[in-house]
């Protein structure tokens, strides 16, 4: 299988750093790539798919499947938020149509 790698530019194939990715699944903005500035957006599948298990799947958890009182319930639903976006950056691949 291999390691795990952080996405990289589909023009120059510049590895990006963590910090730019979380931004750009937080808060929806595109990569702009330091050496060769074309900006990658994030592939179609991994808004529709991938983002939404992030904050559904520990929303799950808390509301069907937690038996702990409301705070802490609350406390592992934002743990489990936080280290899913840290995993799913190591899945995330651009594509060179993608590339603008």
């Amino acid at each position: 299988m291999g390691y795990l790698y952080l996405p990289k530019c589909a023009n120059c194939d510049n590895t990006f750093e963590l910090g730019q990715i979380l931004k750009q699944i937080w808060l929806g903005i595109c990569i702009i790539c330091q050496s060769c500035g074309r900006k990658q957006s994030t592939p179609f599948y991994f808004r529709v798919l991938v983002l939404p298990l992030v904050t559904l799947l520990p929303l799950y958890f808390a509301i069907f499947l937690s038996p702990f009182t409301s705070m802490v319930t609350l406390l592992i639903m934002f743990v489990m938020m936080f280290s899913l976006s840290l995993i799913v950056p190591f899945f995330l691949k651009y594509d060179k149509d993608q590339a603008e």
